[in-house]
C-alpha cells in the first residue's frame, strides 16, 4: 500500500487512495491465482523429472551386467542356455515348458517335462518319468547353465527340483582348462533369471514373428534364456515398451514420452561403452537393435 498510495492530504487524495487500495487486493488476488497454478506446474515438472531420473538409475543398473559367464570362459563368452518354466502352473500337475539356445541365438529344441521329482532308493521311490530324458538332453547338449523363472511362488519350488536333480545325476558343464592345465568340468548351475522382458516378449508380435509354432510359455523360456545370453540386447529389442517396466513408484503417473527419453539416453551410454559389432548387427537382428 505505502509504495502506490499518494502522500497528499486531501478529501480527493483519500479517495484516490481507497481506489488504489481496492485495485492492489483485486490484482493481488488475480496473481495469487496465477502464482498457485505456476508453483504447482513447477512442483509437477520437478516431481516428474525425479522419477523419470531415478527410472534411468534403476535402468541403467539393469543394463550394466555382462552376459552369464560360464565357468572357465573369459567374461562376454555368450552361454548356452537351456531355459524352463511352469509359467504360473504348480510343478508337478502342469507341464514344465523349456527351450534350448545355442550361443548364436538359435533355439535348437524345444519341449515339455511333466514328471522331474527325485526318487529314494532307500524306499524304493523310483525317479520321475522325464528325470531320464532330462539328463540325456542336459548329456547331450551340454548347456553351460539352465535358467528357471515364472509367475508364481512355484520357481522356487522348480529351481530347488533341478538343482536336486543336477546333483543327483552329477550333471556338468562344458570342459574347460584350469590354472593348470588340466581339463575339468563343474557342476551345472541353475539360476532364477530376471523375467520382466520374458513377461513382454511372450504374447508379442516379435515372438509370433519369431517363432510361429511355439506356445507362449516357449517364447518365455526363448526370452529367459536370451536374457542370460545379453540383457543389453534384450532391454534394446523392446523398442517403445521398455516403459511398459516398473522401475520406480509411481512411473505410471509420468508422460511416457519424458520417461522414454530418459531410458533411452541410458540404453545410448551403455551401448557406447559396450560398443557393436557393424557385422554381427548385419546377421543379427538383436544386435541390430543397439545400432540406432
Amino acid at each position: 500500500y505505502q509504495d502506490i498510495e499518494s502522500d497528499n492530504y486531501s478529501e480527493l487524495a483519500d479517495v484516490w487512495n481507497r481506489t488504489r487500495r481496492d485495485v492492489l487486493d483485486l490484482a493481488l488476488g488475480k496473481l495469487e491465482r496465477l502464482i498457485n497454478r505456476s508453483v504447482k506446474e513447477n512442483i509437477r515438472q520437478e516431481c516428474e523429472n525425479h522419477v523419470a531420473k531415478e527410472c534411468r538409475e534403476a535402468f541403467s543398473q539393469r543394463l550394466d551386467q555382462a552376459p552369464y559367464k560360464p565357468k572357465g570362459m573369459i567374461l562376454g563368452t555368450v552361454p548356452r542356455v537351456l531355459a524352463l518354466s511352469t509359467g504360473t502352473g504348480i510343478v508337478g500337475r502342469e507341464p514344465i515348458h523349456w527351450a534350448y539356445i545355442e550361443e548364436d541365438g538359435r533355439v535348437l529344441e524345444n519341449g515339455k517335462f511333466t514328471d522331474l521329482s527325485i526318487g529314494d532308493r532307500d524306499r524304493n521311490i523310483a525317479d520321475g518319468k522325464d528325470v531320464a530324458a532330462f539328463t540325456e538332453l542336459v548329456k547331450r547338449r551340454r548347456p553351460d547353465v539352465i535358467g528357471v523363472s515364472g509367475m508364481s511362488p512355484e520357481t522356487r519350488r522348480l529351481y530347488k527340483l533341478l538343482t536336486e536333480v543336477v546333483e543327483r545325476q552329477d550333471l556338468r558343464g562344458a570342459l574347460y582348462t584350469d590354472d593348470r592345465d588340466d581339463e575339468v568340468s563343474d557342476r551345472l548351475e541353475v539360476v532364477i533369471v530376471n523375467d520382466e522382458v520374458a513377461r513382454l516378449y511372450q504374447h508379442s508380435e516379435r515372438a509370433k514373428k519369431d517363432h510361429p509354432s511355439f506356445a507362449p510359455l516357449t517364447h518365455y523360456c526363448v526370452a529367459l534364456a536370451k536374457y542370460l545370453q545379453s540383457p543389453l540386447k534384450e532391454y534394446a529389442s523392446l523398442g517403445r515398451d521398455i516403459v511398459s517396466i516398473q522401475f520406480k513408484p509411481g512411473q505410471q503417473l509420468v508422460s511416457q514420452d519424458l520417461l522414454l527419453k530418459q531410458l533411452e539416453t541410458a540404453l545410448v551410454d551403455m551401448v557406447n561403452l559396450v560398443g557393436v559389432d557393424i557385422n554381427e548387427a548385419v546377421t543379427d537382428s538383436a544386435t541390430a537393435n543397439l545400432l540406432p
